[in-house]
């Protein structure tokens, strides 16, 4: 096609041409044609109606209105090719409308010409420049044909709202559809979708085409290691070019509704065998789409296991964009690794949203308290009650027994006050803004109700009446009396001891006795710390009655003043505790350690770990309420006889003796026994598992570990550990595992690797299955399914003995 036109200064449009805007208008949620909708060409007096099969049309009559300006130009369009004279020397410059240059004509001349096959169907702007000014045109290619209009003077090229058009329809959201070349409409084709404002029945959406959409459709996260946010599910069909956005609020898997609403005829197995994996199959893309609230935006998620490849992460990624009105507040959250390589897409990763979130939820629950800010650095020195909802700016190691805690720095989900917390059922949170949250102010020294959910908290005044009856409810009324051995003595060979032991040698002994037998089961090498045994409470009772200290315990225990005085309590506790320390350790039970230690050459720095009959124990965890000492063979600076009677010690520290108050445990029944191991000095990493997941209801390990003897439970401020989802199945079953990544270590920034090999994290993963089947089946009996059968297990990375080699430290019920 051949034309010429000219362009005259203030000109508004040249050629005598009509355009033809035509399509259809359905109902977003149902799909069905919409009658009456009114659509109107912005900026014009062009309108018409959709007809009763949602169809309409508008023709637009493009016309020319020149006037005699001295600058002149003259256009011709031939094949592909724009070609210009000025009657002036003028230079030309074209910019995409987001304002790149997309060519530029040096230097001033009368002429010039560029080719037009990249502009199909595009808008693009037209500066000229001359002696006479500067002017700015719009110009548009639709089939070949070419339409300029002339735009406001402008210095530069600037962003512009495009011609478009404008749909309504009574009940309905109002929609603005732009007709630019990043649309997916062509002007002859079009099908808008409307919103319906509300919706007695819906399955899915084709578009997401504005927020109140997502909003009828989103659900809870389908996991839940960040705070709030708000989620749905997506499929992408590369068969048909669809996008399904679910109602999450319907389908909790991606599954049901691929059955329901798709036609797939297969089974789950292969839906799972085939849908998330990059065979010939493959033709759906389970996605999910979340709203991160406290970042305003949203990410698309594969499942960690999924075998996507980039090409595809990309695709589904452009979909998504051309089907919902999220466009450039899309990012790619990557779970696995093999995603970091996907350059072409903008990614956000687990860091970046733990660092910019608000909300942390720790222990899911309720309570009612007194709200009392107390400084992170007092909350040792603070008389805190067990009726009072601490608020403190920074993560303390151990706290008392409280109705709830709100930290303004977040924890590791498996941080000592967080296992406290679950043990005692209290909420626990994480709320950054914390100390200057005005909902918190207005309340504190208040009783309030608290609630922590998932992805939020809600928190109000409560009533002395409705708080009685909260704490009459679930706080522990019987009085338990632990059974203790006394009379066992001798070191103790955990090779031959068992969880019937817990009476003579304490739980964390016992159950790491029960480790040994795990791997023996099935013949293998227990993964322990060498040179294991543990000292009965026989010598602990000795101690205590040859000193007459459990004279003194005795009657500390009955002293009013020691009931009702909190300064009391805790000078009369320490009081023990130096005399317990003070009081020369029998040179038998020091000479009997001393040669059990000697028997491996290897090591002369042992652990003496706390193992009383109230720790580690079913219904009382105990984590972080005693101490572990290191003891030295021949080193005056850290005798083996101090770290025993420290240990014993720690039996009574203050947070340990209140502990066991609130769970009603009678304190003279309670005995001190050690386990005692080679210590580790410069591990290579460190680290703790459960084996639940509270994040999802698919089967997993959660792991946090951190380089070298970086605390993992309590990890320095601003220090984040690798957090690893270890699903225990694959849905590619080429790997016996899934690993999904939560968070990543900071300690090394620069740094591509993670703390443990993904092999490292496999064989972690097979020690942590031996010991949760033996566990469940032979030591702790529980009312629930194995899945939900929570144990605690510290671990150790360490090449004294061999290269990285993993070793079990300790086990424990969650």
């Amino acid at each position: 096609m051949t034309f010429i036109f000219v362009i005259a200064l203030f000109t508004f449009l040249v050629g005598q041409n009509n355009i033809s805007i035509s399509g259809t208008v359905t109902d977003a949620g149902t799909r069905k044609p919409l009658q009456n909708a009114t659509i109107h060409l912005a900026d014009t007096s062009y309108k018409t109606l959709s007809q009763s099969e949602g169809n309409f049309s508008l023709h637009v009559k493009l016309y020319s209105d020149q006037d005699s300006d001295s600058l002149i130009v003259r256009f011709s369009h031939i094949i592909d090719v724009l070609s210009w004279n000025f009657n002036t020397p003028a230079q030309l410059r074209m910019f995409a409308l987001n304002g790149d240059v997309i060519f530029n004509q040096n230097s001033a001349n009368t002429s010039g010409s560029v080719s037009t096959a990249m502009f199909k169907n595009a808008y693009f702007i037209i500066q000229i420049i001359s002696d006479k000014g500067k002017y700015t045109y719009k110009a548009l290619f639709i089939n070949n044909e070419l339409f300029i209009s002339k735009l406001k003077l402008s210095s530069n090229p600037e962003k512009l709202d495009l011609d478009s058009l404008y749909l309504q329809k009574e009940n309905y959201y109002d929609r603005t559809i732009a007709l630019d070349s990043t649309s997916m409409y062509d002007f002859d084709k079009l099908n808008i979708q409307l919103l319906n404002k509300q919706y007695f029945e819906l399955s899915y959406f084709n578009e997401l085409i504005r927020r109140e959409a997502f909003d009828m459709i989103k659900s809870s996260p389908p996991k839940t290691n960040f705070g709030e946010v708000e989620s749905i599910k997506v499929i992408v069909d590369s068969s048909s070019g669809l996008v399904y956005y679910i109602n999450s609020q319907i389908y909790t898997d991606h599954y049901s509704f691929a059955t329901d609403m798709m036609d797939y005829p297969y089974s789950h197995h292969k839906f799972n065998s085939e849908q998330y994996n990059a065979g010939s199959s493959r033709y759906l893309y389970p996605i999910t789409l979340n709203y991160f609230k406290d970042l305003d935006v949203y990410t698309f998620e594969f499942f960690s296991g999924d075998g996507a490849t980039c090409s595809e992460v990309e695709w589904c990624y452009e979909k998504i964009l051309q089907t919902s009105y999220i466009k450039n507040n899309l990012l790619f959250y990557s779970t696995n690794a093999s995603w970091d390589l996907c350059k072409n897409v903008p990614t956000i990763t687990p860091n970046e949203i733990f660092n910019n979130q608000n909300y942390q939820a720790l222990n899911v629950a309720k309570s009612y308290g007194y709200l009392r800010k107390i400084d992170f650095e007092k909350i040792t020195t603070e008389s805190i009650q067990k009726h009072d909802i601490v608020l403190t700016n920074g993560v303390p190691i151990d706290i008392p027994v409280v109705a709830g805690l709100i930290t303004t720095e977040f924890q590791t989900p498996l941080s000592h006050v967080n296992v406290l917390s679950h043990n005692r059922g209290t909420p626990n949170m994480g709320l950054r803004d914390g100390f200057q949250n005005p909902k918190l102010d207005s309340l504190l020294n208040q009783l309030v109700y608290l609630e922590v959910s998932r992805d939020s908290f809600y928190i109000r005044s409560a009533t002395i009446e409705e708080a009685t009856i909260f704490w009459n409810s679930i706080e522990p009324s019987n009085p338990i009396t632990l059974e203790k051995d006394t009379y066992s003595r001798g070191l103790i060979d955990l090779e031959k001891a068992s969880i019937n032991d817990i009476k003579k040698i304490g739980g964390k002994a016992a159950n790491f006795a029960e480790l040994y037998k795990a791997f023996n089961s099935m013949n293998m090498e227990a993964p322990l710390p060498e040179n294991y045994f543990a000292i009965p409470f026989y010598y602990y009772q000795s101690h205590l009655e040859k000193y007459g200290l459990q004279t003194f315990i005795a009657e500390m225990i009955n002293n009013n003043d020691f009931n009702s005085n909190t300064e009391v309590k805790k000078r009369l506790l320490k009081k023990l505790q130096d005399s317990i320390i003070n009081s020369p350790l029998d040179t038998y039970l020091l000479d009997l350690v001393t040669t059990q230690l000697l028997k491996d050459k290897r090591f002369s720095a042992y652990r003496f770990r706390s193992s009383t009959n109230a720790e580690d124990i079913e219904g009382f965890n105990g984590a972080g309420l005693y101490e572990s000492f290191t003891g030295k063979i021949d080193d005056n600076e850290k005798p083996v006889d101090m770290a025993i009677k420290k240990v014993w010690a720690s039996l009574w520290n203050y947070a340990a003796f209140e502990e066991r108050e609130y769970f009603k445990i009678n304190q003279q029944s309670c005995a001190m026994g050690i386990l005692v191991q080679r210590t580790f000095g410069e591990e290579d990493a460190n680290g703790v598992i459960i084996t639940i997941n509270p994040y999802n209801a698919n089967p997993a390990y959660i792991i946090n570990v951190q380089y070298n003897e970086l605390n993992v439970v309590s990890p320095p401020p601003n220090i984040i550990n690798d957090e690893v989802v270890i699903y225990t199945f694959s849905i590619l079953g080429v790997e016996p595992y899934t690993l999904e990544y939560n968070s990543y270590s900071n300690v090394y920034p620069n740094s591509t690797e993670h703390v443990m090999t993904k092999e490292e994290l496999f064989t972690l993963a097979e020690y942590v299955t031996i010991i949760k089947q033996h566990f469940f089946i032979n030591v702790y009996k529980c009312n629930c399914s194995y899945s939900s059968y929570g144990l605690d297990i510290e671990f150790k990375v360490d090449s004294q003995v061999s290269p990285r080699k993993i070793y079990i430290k300790q086990v424990r019920p969650y």
